[in-house]
């Protein structure tokens, strides 16, 4: 049921409801109130055409004339760039042409006389070709009807990446300035904000698709217009668009090209009166340099947005802190993929409680949910506060908590007998983390005795009693050493999920496929073998560093592994006083032999038969002899394990496998003159030199002269009873 529930929580999170996707969106606000971007004013100025100044100049619109005397005194300020809030749609009605036709009974010269004066729009459009000057258009939701006969002109777009217009909002229509006017200015941005589903502006498109053609937005039009730039840039990927780029400013994007608003509280010091600027009742030095927006925040002209810190704002005002951002490079991102995050955060928390919170008790249940949901909120925070960074926690909180809570009441009462007896049984056999899986699989564990098939391991340091001798006057020196021998071997062994089954001295017995199903218990034995050996060339060269500096000598440690399989009893072994988890068998008693005939062919792995047949198609394995195993009238083959399944796979090894296969079958012919040539291969390969062979090379020269019995059965070494 928890997994269905999961998936259900899964499911939604993708599907996006509105009631979902405004939880996310307020919790994003909430953090900008707790922690707003700090306001700035010394780049952004905003021409305001407040209510003082509609009381003096009259209602808006105003004549184009007095548009283009406030361009003119801004030009003597040397702004920097100037940005219209604004879109000139018609034709100025208050101009000369436009304004004969609306009177009536005009006497011939005095028509002529006001059709000679100067076009109000044309006044305008000159005084913006002479400034930097960016101007307004608006997407809108429907196509209009064509004003212009040319295409909307665009600044030069580099595109990294695939197309980016799939991924553009798109619109059929634009509201655009009369042609002449549009011509002059220098850049063109488009002044359309997309409100959320509750209507609040969070983000704003940097580009947006209008017919076939891509427009910027005006804050970063005229951010190209003020730094001469002639491209914008975008990168795309197969998430969305990435970023968007003019000039140094590079600004991270939502995958449909908006921006995220950082916002800030409203800082009235940045707007000025229009009413100020034609009166030049402000010092230029206050505007040189300034980036300018004209735009109105009076109540009447309709122009306020819902935002997420303080209400209302003039749309102006949204566009002077993007303007901010971009400049400060103060921005909220949230990854293209974050949808993607935010899924695997809830299947990684939603499994986790699903398969361990139920073997918690009930009071740490609820603490543990209580912390998680806790800790979500604190890192999503952090990332806000510290880095900017957008991160959901808000769905997944409540999901998983919601679900963190109905799992661990149902599950209480049915796990917790069973999770308490395989703890205090099996706790004192194997290591906490093999416990904790026990407690996820009670049902597979059999206490007492069982007969299965299982695979053991026997290791032992080679030459202990030569390393006491060194150690005589120093036993807990010799102690020291062994427990930091054996521990690595033990994290081995426990690595790959073996059962450690007890410490024999300076060795170590384990075992696999028991208390819990292992199906590739062969492999897990030799691969831990690997590791064992792993683990002791780095406890060698940690001791020789060490040694080397103080002038002592540390002669190397050396370990033989044996592994065999077949079937053992497992179980409690023991008196009623005190027992352990063991196994017993000839498996095991032939595991131990094979570990002391290591030494005899200088090997590090010994295996048996049974052991090889399981790994032979995972691992890299050769045969070493033919011994007689008790119990068995026939020779048996012995193999070594030198490598894992990478080297198995090498074509290199493949090789030297056919030719040592070849060796033996000439070797148990009594080939010798072809055994010699072939040892001669085998002792110049570069790849894999194995002592094993020059102890053939060795036993070679002596059965060439003193031949073997005609009993023999090939086997040159020993004879395991």
């Amino acid at each position: 049921m928890g997994l269905a529930i999961l998936a259900i929580l899964l499911i939604v999170r993708i599907w996006d409801p509105i009631p979902v996707k405004v939880l996310r969106l307020q919790v994003f606000d909430y953090f900008q109130k707790i922690q707003p971007r700090l306001p700035t004013h010394n780049q952004v100025v905003i021409i305001d055409l407040d209510e003082k100044s509609l009381a003096t100049y009259g209602q808006w619109p105003w004549p184009r004339t007095m548009i283009a005397q406030l361009i003119t005194h801004l030009s003597r300020a040397h702004v920097k760039a100037i940005g219209f809030d604004i879109i000139f749609a018609e034709p100025d009605r208050l101009s000369p042409t436009e304004f004969v036709k609306t009177l009536d009974g005009l006497n011939p010269r005095t028509r002529e006389q006001l059709l000679n004066l100067p076009d109000n729009d044309r006044v305008l459009a000159e005084a913006i070709r002479q400034q930097p000057i960016v101007v307004s258009q608006a997407a809108l939701p429907t196509a209009n009807p064509a004003n212009h006969t040319l295409p909307p002109r665009t600044p030069t777009l580099m595109e990294i990446g695939p197309d980016p217009k799939p991924h553009l909002f798109s619109y059929p229509g634009l509201l655009r300035n009369i042609p002449a006017i549009e011509t002059a200015a220098a850049g063109h941005g488009v002044i359309t904000l997309n409100p959320e589903p509750d209507g609040v502006v969070r983000r704003v498109p940097m580009l947006l698709r209008v017919g076939p053609n891509i427009l910027p937005t005006l804050s970063l039009e005229l951010i190209r217009v003020a730094t001469q730039e002639s491209t914008l840039s975008v990168n795309t990927d197969f998430a969305g668009i990435q970023h968007v780029a003019v000039g140094q400013v590079h600004i991270p994007t939502d995958d449909t090209g908006r921006m995220w608003i950082h916002f800030a509280k409203r800082n009235p010091e940045r707007y000025i009166s229009a009413m100020d600027i034609l009166t030049d009742s402000i010092p230029p030095e206050q505007l040189s340099g300034q980036l300018v927006l004209i735009g109105s925040s009076a109540a009447g002209l309709g122009d306020d947005k819902v935002t997420p810190i303080e209400g209302t704002l003039p749309g102006v005002e949204i566009h002077a802190q993007i303007l901010d951002m971009l400049l400060t490079q103060s921005f909220l991102t949230r990854s293209n993929i974050a949808l993607a995050q935010e899924l695997i955060m809830i299947l990684i928390l939603g499994l986790f409680i699903i398969f361990l919170v139920p073997f918690f008790g009930a009071l740490h249940t609820l603490l543990l949910g209580t912390c998680i949901t806790i800790g979500m909120v604190a890192a999503s925070w952090y990332w806000h506060a510290a880095h900017g960074v957008l991160i959901d926690v808000s769905y997944g909180a409540v999901g998983i908590l919601g679900l963190y809570s109905l799992l661990s009441y149902l599950n209480y009462v049915r796990e917790e007998f069973s999770r308490r007896q395989i703890r205090n049984t099996f706790s004192r056999y194997v290591s906490p983390a093999l416990v904790e899986q026990l407690s996820h699989n009670s049902g597979q564990v059999h206490l007492g005795g069982e007969t299965k098939t299982m695979t053991v391991l026997f290791c032992d340091v080679r030459d202990f009693t030569s390393i006491s001798e060194q150690y005589q006057a120093d036993p807990q020196g010799l102690t020291q050493l062994i427990n930091q021998l054996l521990t690595p071997l033990t994290k081995a062994i426990l690595s790959h999920h073996g059962t450690i089954d007890k410490y024999l001295g300076d060795g170590i017995m384990a075992f696999w496929n028991a208390p819990l199903d292992d199906p590739h218990h062969a492999v897990h034995a030799c691969n831990a073998a690997l590791d064992i050996l792993h683990q002791v060339e780095i406890f060698n060269q940690t001791r020789i560093n060490e040694a080397t500096p103080v002038g002592q000598t540390f002669p190397p440690i050396k370990i033989g592994i044996g592994i065999n399989t077949g079937p053992c009893v497992v179980g409690n072994v023991g008196s009623e006083q005190r027992f352990d988890y063991s196994v017993l068998g000839d498996t095991v008693n032939i595991a131990s032999r094979l570990e002391g005939l290591s030494k005899t062919y200088d090997l590090g792995i010994v295996i048996g038969p049974d052991t090889a047949e399981l790994v032979h198609t995972r691992l890299a394995i050769l045969e070493i002899d033919l011994l007689t195993l008790k119990g068995k009238k026939e020779a048996a083959r012995t193999f070594t394990v030198i490598g894992d399944d990478l080297l198995h796979m090498d074509p290199r090894f493949q090789a030297l496998m056919q030719l040592h296969a070849d060796m033996l079958e000439a070797f148990r012919s009594r080939a010798w003159n072809r055994v010699h040539r072939i040892l001669q291969d085998l002792e110049h390969n570069p790849h894999m030199p194995l002592p094993l062979h020059t102890l053939y090379s060795e036993c070679l020269l002596h059965y060439q002269t003193h031949p073997p019995p005609k009993d023999w059965t090939g086997t040159f070494i020993s004879r395991l009873t």
